[in-house]
Formats: structure tokens, C-alpha cells, sequence
């Protein structure tokens, strides 16, 4: 038996879509329904699981606790096999092959978007590298109205063994694993136990590859050594993975959906500025909220030095100018989905080169403020010869 003991690693949401074909997600405290994602960077650890990598099954300790007969004894788990020392004794037997615990961590955006790094992406003992393809080692979504999860790990594994090295995959033509809570056996993200089950039936590994000592690669036996001691799949076949993972903290918060405003801005023109010639920017207020708008909005424009405020243009708009700050208000319900009155700003340019004018948007019930800006870079002529 090879064993790399008990560790309780951090894992990321990105890693547990690759390497678990049922994984269940359990957390501590309590939460509500799953009406929003709450963005940040997201820890697991690996309690518990097990599968077949290659020729050999193997477990994640604590083995006197994961409700599995992981010597197939007939017993399971404390204090019915008598392999078993206490609840938290990691070792029932030697039929199976212990490893350390996968690790992951991942980021999640306020859309549910999750992806990692390879750097976030780790297991110690199995060889398994994490490749990048797209940019992401690991991609996936949460959808925070159904808790619904998918995940795609993009790997390939690597050991060395008696001078020559085991390769199945490589950073050139990744495995990928791909799992979802929607396959058959997964079950949603469940805010209120912070658990979730996804689910992929096998991955399909490719052959190996044998590199160094091309003796021993043509005998064969290095292979065949690395397959039984260390559980690689060094012959074409599937693998399957069954873990359960605990999160730091519950990436859906809230007991019920809640409709809002949320409020953007889009700030453009048309051509070059000329000096001492006006230019218009037009300044689009728009909700990509679930409710409409209510109370006063607020448009704040800071020009940069060297354009200077001449007038607006906007029905239902009222603008008024302090130096360089131009606030503009207007008290219109703006429908979810929809937008605001137009509204354009008129510039007198002095200086010429290029310039970043920036507007920012506010009010109107709204509770995300994260998409309330937008930067217009400009560029201002000299004026034109006579």
C-alpha cells in the first residue's frame, strides 16, 4: 500500500469539477435559499471520498468515517470494523491505496462565473498537473437562482519512477473532466447546508507514455510498477471519482430573490474634439435590474482638465456645473431592462491631446454599485489653420 496520510487541504470550485465525479459540498453555519452569488475567492477541503485511478481503488481518510468498507472486510467504519481505532483512524485496512486530499481554490464572480489558475490547483501523490486552456485551468458557473453547478478541470499526470517518467496527457492535449449537478446522481447547491453533488460517470484517460530509460520503457515493468503502486492508469480506461468537500464559507447568500434596481452607465462620443470647437458626450443610463427604479438618479461627470462645461441637452434632466464637476439629476422611474431619458453633455475643449473623462451613476434604490461607471478616452485637435 502506498499512503500519503491525512491532510485537510483547501480546494477551489474549479478543481472539484475536474477530479470528483460525485462530489458533495458541505460547509458549517447556515444560509437561506440561493438568490445571489456573493463574488470572492473560495476554499474546500476534501473530507472524505473515493474511486479507482487506473488499476487501484483509493480512499481519502479518514477511512473509520466515510461510510465505506475501504478493506472489504464486510465492516464499515467505526466501531464495527475492527481495523478501526477510533472515528478519526484514516486507515481500515491495507486494500486500498490512501492519498492526500485534492486542493482547489477558485474565484467566483457576482454572475457565478468560476475559474482558477493552475496555481490554484493541486493533489498531492497522484501526479495529477493542472494545464491551461483558454487561460483557465478550471472553468465553470453556479447559477445563483437554482444553485445549479457544472465544472471543467483541463489536466494531465506525471510521475517518475526508476529513471524513466509516466506520462498520460500533456500540457499540449489536456484530459478534461467535465462534471454538473444536473447529471444523473448530482444534486444543486443547497445554501442552508452549503452541499452540492456533481456528477461525471468516468474520465477516459489515454495511454501512457514512457520517456528516459528506453530499456525499461520497452520491458514495460516500470509501467506496470507505477500502475500498481501509485494507481496511474497506465493502459487506456476510465476512472471514477466519488468525494465530498467542505467550503469555507457559502458562495449564495440570501433567504429569498429579491427584485432591484441596478443601474449602469455608458459614456461615448462621436470623432475627435477640436480645440475651442464644442464636442457632445452622450451619457446612457440604463437599469439591468429586476425592479424599476425609484427615487432621485444621479449622473456626477468630473471632466478632465482641459475641457470646461458649456450646457446639457436631456428631458427630465437637470445639470448644474461646480469647476470641473458636473451633476446631472433626474427623478424618472427607469422600468427594469429599460433605460433613462437621454442625456448629453456639451464640452468646450482648450488643450489639445488626449484625455479620459469618466461619469458615474447613482440613486434609484439600487444596492449594486460595482457597474456604476464608464471611462470615454477622447482625443482634442489642435484647431484647424485658417
Amino acid at each position: 500500500m502506498v499512503r500519503h496520510g491525512r491532510v485537510s487541504l483547501l480546494v477551489s470550485w474549479t478543481l472539484v469539477a475536474a477530479v470528483a465525479v460525485g462530489v458533495g459540498i458541505a460547509g458549517t453555519g447556515s444560509a437561506d435559499a440561493a438568490p445571489t452569488v456573493v463574488p470572492g475567492t473560495y476554499e474546500i477541503t476534501f473530507v472524505s471520498g473515493q474511486g479507482t485511478l487506473g488499476s487501484q481503488p483509493f480512499t481519502l481518510a479518514p477511512a473509520c468515517e466515510n461510510g465505506i468498507d475501504d478493506d472489504d472486510d464486510g465492516q464499515t467504519d467505526y466501531p464495527a470494523d475492527s481495523g478501526c481505532a477510533s472515528a478519526t483512524d484514516d486507515d481500515e485496512g491495507d486494500a486500498v491505496v490512501e492519498y492526500e486530499a485534492p486542493t482547489f481554490t477558485v474565484s467566483i464572480d457576482a454572475a457565478g462565473n468560476i475559474s482558477a489558475p493552475p496555481s490554484g490547483v493541486s493533489w498531492p501523490g497522484p501526479g495529477f498537473v493542472s494545464d491551461v486552456v483558454g487561460g483557465k485551468s478550471v472553468s465553470g458557473h453556479i447559477d445563483p437562482a437554482t444553485g445549479a453547478l457544472s465544472l471543467t478541470w483541463y489536466f494531465h499526470v506525471q510521475m517518475s519512477e526508476s529513471g524513466v517518467t509516466i506520462q498520460i496527457g500533456n500540457p499540449l492535449s489536456p484530459i478534461s473532466l467535465d462534471v454538473s449537478s444536473s447529471t444523473t446522481g448530482g444534486s444543486a447547491f443547497n445554501a442552508a447546508t452549503r452541499r452540492a453533488t456533481v456528477v461525471d460517470d468516468t474520465i477516459v484517460f489515454p495511454g501512457a507514455i514512457c520517456t528516459g530509460n528506453l530499456l525499461l520503457c520497452t520491458l514495460g515493468n516500470v509501467a506496470a510498477l507505477v500502475n500498481e503502486s501509485l494507481g496511474l492508469p497506465t493502459a487506456p480506461g476510465e476512472s471514477v471519482f466519488n468525494m465530498v468537500a467542505e467550503f469555507d464559507r457559502s458562495p449564495i447568500s440570501g433567504s429569498t430573490p429579491t427584485d432591484t434596481a441596478d443601474l449602469t452607465i455608458a459614456k461615448s462620443h462621436s470623432g475627435d474634439f477640436t480645440v475651442g470647437q464644442q464636442g457632445s458626450y452622450a451619457l446612457a443610463v440604463s437599469n439591468v435590474g429586476t425592479a424599476a427604479s425609484s427615487g432621485e438618479v444621479s449622473v456626477v461627470d468630473t471632466l478632465p482638465a482641459g475641457l470646461s462645461y458649456a450646457t446639457y441637452v436631456g428631458s427630465g434632466w437637470s445639470c448644474s456645473a461646480v469647476a470641473q464637476v458636473v451633476t446631472c439629476t433626474s427623478s424618472e422611474s427607469i422600468a427594469a431592462g429599460g433605460s433613462a431619458s437621454p442625456l448629453s453633455l456639451v464640452v468646450t475643449p482648450s488643450v489639445a491631446g488626449s484625455v479620459v473623462n469618466t461619469a458615474v451613476v447613482s440613486g434609484g434604490g439600487q444596492s449594486n454599485t460595482g457597474n456604476d461607471s464608464d471611462s470615454d478616452p477622447t482625443t482634442v485637435d489642435d484647431v484647424a489653420p485658417p
